[in-house]
């Protein structure tokens, strides 16, 4: 395994640690929502947006290596499993149909379009 994607698999792995589940189970509680609507609170926005600029953040500190870099289980948690790869194909929905790893890897390529 690549050191690059060792690096990204701690990273992932951090962000599915325990505590995270705890505050996103706090803020359903607090605000009485179900899993179907806590995309309409506001905080989901903020918090993932959160999430995705460090991770992009993260991704630029070596743009060459991290761009293309991934790894992990497609079953979260299931390290024994199946892993993802770049064609590995996610549904965004009426958003953008079926989109690779490849595609949404890159904020700023025909799928997603923007930048921080």
């Amino acid at each position: 395994m690549q050191a690059v994607t060792l690096v990204l698999v701690a990273f992932r792995e951090l962000w599915e640690m325990p505590q995270r589940v705890l505050v996103v189970s706090d803020v359903r509680r607090a605000t009485r929502l179900t899993n179907a609507l806590t995309t309409i609170d506001p905080l989901f926005y903020c918090h993932h947006g959160n999430i995705d600029r460090i991770f992009w953040t993260w991704q630029q500190k070596d743009l060459k290596a991290r761009l293309n870099d991934v790894g992990g289980p497609i079953t979260p948690f299931d390290y024994g499993g199946k892993n993802v790869t770049l064609d590995f194909e996610v549904n965004m929905g009426l958003l953008a149909g079926n989109a690779t790893l490849k595609d949404l890897l890159n904020t700023e390529g025909g799928t997603l379009c923007y930048t921080y």
